[in-house]
Order: C-alpha cells, then structure tokens, then sequence
C-alpha cells in the first residue's frame, strides 16, 4: 500500500489476500485446539471468502488504470455476498428450529456457487476482450506481454481456489463435522505461496500497466542508438509561444517518444516503405503529431526529412554487414531499405558516410 501509484488496484488484492490470510489463521488455532471452532459446530471462515470474489473481480477490472479517486459505486459487488453471509449466519441460529439444517446448507450452497461461478465468468470475458485480446501495442511489447502474462497467472490461480471453494462448499454437505476437509486445507495454502513468491520476485506488476509502461521506458531511455542526432539537454529559449506551451506539456515524455521513434524505425524497419511520413509514426506510436514535430525541431539535430534517409543508410549499412549483397545487386538493396532508385540512393550513402557504397563496399572486402 506503500506504492505511488495504483493504490486503488492493490486495495482489491490486499484485501483478498487479508480475507484468506484470516481463513488460514482461523484454520490454524482451530487445528491446534485453540478456538476449537469445529468442534462447537462453527465455520465462520468458509462463508467470508465469498468476499474475495468480488474483490478479485474488481482487481481485473482496474488491472490496466490508474484510478486517483476511489470509485464508491463498486462497493455494491460486496452487498449480496455480505447479505448472503449474514443470511446464512442468521439461518443457522434461528430457522434451525423449524428447518432441517441439511436443507439450509443446500439453499446456501446453490446461491454461493451459482455466485461464484457469475464472477468467475464475467471476469474470464473481461479478461479475454480486455486484457488477453488487446489489440497488439507495437512498441510497448514487453509490458503488454507482463501484463498478459500476470493476469493470466493469477486468474487461473484464482480459479483454483475457487474450485477448492465450491469444493469445500459441496463436501460441507456431506460431512456434517467437517472432519473429511482436513486433508484438503493445504491446497489453497499452497496456491498462495505460489503467489506470494511471484509478487515478492517481480514486484512491478503491483504497479499497474500504465506506470509499469512509464518506468520500463525510463529504464531504456539511455540506451538510443543515435545519440548524436538528439538534444536531451538544450538550455535555447523557445521564442514561439505555441511551441514554448507544447514544450512544457510533453517535457516528460521526450526521451520516451525518442526511445519509441528510433524502436519503431530501427526494430520495425518502418522507413523500408518508401512512403513512409510522419504521419505514419504518429498513428504507430499514437500520439499527436504536432508532438512529433516538435520533437524532430528542437530535439533533433536534424529534419525528419534527413532523420529518414540517416536511418535508411543505417539500414543499408547492417545489410551489407549481414552480406546481403553477397546473392542480392546494390539496386536491390536501395530497394530493400525504401529509396525508390538506385541515384537517390547513391547521392544519400555518400552524403552520410562520405563514401560511395562502392568504395564502402571494397573497404568492407578488404
């Protein structure tokens, strides 16, 4: 709960964890004779953990925000299973008398388990359309593939306890002394560990997606293969008023969009289309334009213009290193890397190595 950001997210899952940490507890006095809960005919741990379904519910629906104001509205997922555990509490004491209590435990298994299995299913669709089907981010990979990655670990983790849930639930009904779940306890106890373990060695996913994506990008931010076209650190006064206002909007973001524009042209080879634009790599990265022209006028060392044709010789360059033109013509490889002919090709390669291919091509040899 310490965390910045996405305290909203974790209180959902601080809360399941709180819910079944009690249930083990509770569990574990009784076995040691304790509270010996058991033996006067009390389970009051089992019923409470409808209580978690809802609230893991909720976690996969905030799985991908950054919510700064709690949304009171989701607190009415929690009326029905609190008023069901109630319910069920309040049969037990006072319809015993008039109603056989294998009758009462049947009621409220139903009502518990099709509960359940409402959740369970809203929450896999959620997932599925959402999270597991989202449409491909090109850049951001990685974290796509973290956050698909956990929420498809814990879900089905979840879906474990959950079956050991109706399980309990359904066994409750033949065993009047619970006695026969004994040896079941340890199941959860051990899905738990699991999760526990998966937290504690990759802390980042309580983050959230969108702060996950912000700091896997600052991670990176130093590691730009062109590092002598950019100007990370400029003290010149921007003297148009627009400008100077975009500046300070999209400050904290220009070493990302730097480390997303040079992914996106050296990894996506996005320039090898000879009509790529500007437009092009606002649409792939999904930002506004006008914020990528201020970056190519204050931020760049050159145009978007020479950008281009620097990172299509580049392209040109890791070819020849990887011997394409040993089975393929220099025509083919000016192609190959998004210049419509061989001349503007040739004029281009000698404007940014200061040689020809030719004789690049000879020195390589030798």
């Amino acid at each position: 709960m310490q965390f910045k950001y996405n305290k909203l997210l974790n209180i959902y899952l601080l809360l399941s964890f709180k819910l079944l940490a009690l249930n083990f507890l509770f569990i574990g006095l009784d076995g040691f004779d304790i509270l010996r809960l058991s033996q006067k005919g009390h389970y009051p741990y089992y019923p409470f953990l409808i209580v978690i379904i809802p609230a893991m519910y909720l976690y996969f629906v905030n799985i991908d925000k950054d919510s700064k104001k709690f949304n009171y509205k989701e607190l009415t997922h929690f009326i029905l299973p609190i008023f069901l555990v109630l319910l069920n509490l309040a049969a037990k004491r006072f319809l015993i008398v008039m109603i056989p209590p294998f009758w009462i435990k049947l009621f409220f298994s139903i009502m518990f388990e099709a509960y359940i299995i409402y959740y369970n299913t809203i929450s896999y669709s959620f997932l599925k359309n959402k999270i597991w089907n989202r449409e491909p981010d090109l850049i951001n990979i990685k974290q796509n593939r973290i956050l698909k990655q956990w929420s498809f670990f814990i879900f089905y983790l979840y879906c474990l306890i959950v079956f050991h849930l109706i399980v309990v639930i359904t066994m409750n009904l033949k065993s009047p002394n619970n006695s026969e779940l004994n040896s079941y306890k340890f199941f959860p106890a051990l899905l738990l560990n699991i999760l526990y373990f998966k937290i504690l060695f990759t802390p980042e996913i309580l983050y959230g997606y969108n702060v996950m994506h912000d700091k896997i990008k600052q991670h990176n931010k130093s590691t730009f293969i062109l590092k002598d076209l950019w100007i990370l650190d400029s003290s010149d006064e921007i003297s148009n008023v627009q400008d100077r206002a975009l500046s300070k909007k999209i400050a904290e973001y220009t070493s990302s969009y730097i480390h997303d524009i040079e992914k996106l042209v050296f990894k996506y080879e996005i320039f090898r289309n000879p009509n790529a634009s500007i437009n092009d790599i606002a649409n792939k990265l999904k930002i506004p334009k006008s914020h990528l022209t201020f970056v190519f006028k204050y931020v760049s060392k050159v145009s978007f213009t020479e950008f281009k044709k620097i990172v299509r010789i580049h392209d040109a360059l890791q070819l020849i290193e990887k011997d394409y033109l040993k089975s393929n013509t220099i025509e083919s490889l000016a192609s190959k890397v998004g210049f419509s002919s061989y001349s503007p090709f040739y004029t281009t390669f000698k404007e940014v190595t200061g040689i020809s291919p030719q004789v690049y091509i000879k020195k390589k040899v030798k």
